[in-house]
């Protein structure tokens, strides 16, 4: 047997060589994000580094002084899988100096294929450059730029070639500000299991607000698209919110909704980038949420979770931790919510305590409360005060 090793070791080595088993670097090349700090690139005439607008991440971030500029980004290996294209972007005017070009190559010089969420790539200039651009104003950052006007299309690369690149960034607006490009990974059209989320400044977790206690109401404010109540695509029709609550095998999917400003109550506002969602948790401990925001036509009206396209800040994850409840007495946070048992009388769902109501609500019409904006009276009732709307 001794004298068969030789050829045996000759045998596998033959295989490994025509059989291009060798090439380690081929088989375990592996879609990783790419995250480039836009002020690193070697500066031209047309660009320049700026600090002036606070929350930039790296040393600053780069804006235009003439349409003519490119910058350039080498990117050292880029394995062959499909990215999605975010650029972390301020702009002074939602549909002026809010754009910049964009445009990937591989070593031979030739562009990947490029692709909206359902299709072919848009808004592409000669050569193929494609427009980035965001809805945004006041120069707030945001990664909520797309590829296609009047729609949420975001653009992505299918990359086939494993290899160097080069990421090339050309102004088609000045003004614009662009903070940081990153090339991420998905799966179809879905992010995998790495999102910006690892990467620390990247999308911005979840403004909590309320006592995070059992039972207490919990508000997650999330940035989403800045949009108005009569905007299209309109916020109560074509974007959809769902956030999924989970802890220890509860499952919680909560619908949420366009906020406006964050304090329309207050302010009155019909427009804003605020998007809500209130939770109750049932239980102390770390809880766990995932959003999905959905963009189409009439979107909130479909059942179908995949229904429309994922925008946006889809899929940000985020953790939160709550305390038992420290109220007592006939406060229902000492109890819990109600719920029905298929009993006569409803039932906290933390003490069990049967709830018994007594007496009229208040105010019997519900919709004639004069603090809701735009209510008027209508001719109601003579009997009451006033202008006949309820008030406290």
């Amino acid at each position: 047997m001794s004298l068969l090793r030789p050829f045996a070791h000759l045998l596998t080595l033959f295989i490994v060589l025509n059989l291009g088993l060798g090439d380690v670097h081929a088989q375990t090349c592996a879609a990783e994000m790419v995250v480039i700090e836009a002020e690193t690139a070697d500066l031209d005439g047309a660009w320049a580094i700026q600090q002036d607008v606070a929350g930039f991440t790296g040393s600053g971030y780069v804006v235009a002084s003439d349409v003519e500029g490119t910058l350039s980004y080498p990117i050292e290996q880029l394995c062959p899988g499909r990215y999605h294209v975010l650029m972390r972007t301020a702009a002074p005017h939602p549909t002026e100096h809010n754009d910049s070009w964009i445009k990937l190559t591989d070593a031979s010089g030739a562009s990947p294929a490029a692709f909206a969420d359902d299709g072919p790539a848009c808004s592409q200039f000669e050569d193929a450059w494609y427009k980035m651009f965001s809805n945004e104003s006041n120069d707030r950052w945001t990664w909520n730029n797309k590829n296609c006007d009047y729609t949420e299309k975001r653009l992505y690369y299918e990359v086939t070639t494993a290899g160097p690149h080069v990421l090339e960034l050309r102004a088609r607006s000045t003004l614009h500000k662009v903070d940081r490009i990153v090339l991420e990974p998905v799966s179809g059209n879905r992010s995998d299991a790495q999102t910006l989320d690892e990467v620390p400044g990247e999308r911005q977790p979840a403004m909590i607000s309320g006592e995070l206690k059992t039972w207490h109401r919990i508000t997650l404010d999330f940035e989403g698209p800045d949009t108005s109540e009569q905007a299209e695509p309109n916020p109560f029709s074509d974007h959809r919110l769902t956030v999924t609550f989970t802890q220890n095998g509860r499952r919680y999917v909560v619908p949420g909704f366009f906020a406006g400003d964050g304090q329309t109550a207050e302010s009155s506002a019909d427009a804003g980038s605020t998007w809500r969602v209130h939770f109750a948790p049932d239980a102390p401990g770390t809880w766990h949420y995932s959003t999905s925001f959905r963009t189409g036509p009439d979107v909130a009206l479909s059942l179908d979770p995949f229904a429309g396209s994922p925008s946006h800040f889809d899929g940000q994850r985020g953790t939160f931790t709550v305390n038992p409840t420290d109220k007592t007495g006939t406060d229902f946070r000492a109890k819990g919510r109600l719920v029905y048992t298929r009993e006569r009388y409803l039932r906290h769902a933390g003490t069990r305590e049967p709830f018994i109501k007594g007496g009229a609500g208040s105010p019997e019409n519900l919709l004639a409360y004069a603090d809701f904006d735009g209510t008027m009276d209508n001719g109601g009732p003579d009997a009451l005060p006033g202008d006949g709307l309820h008030s406290y």
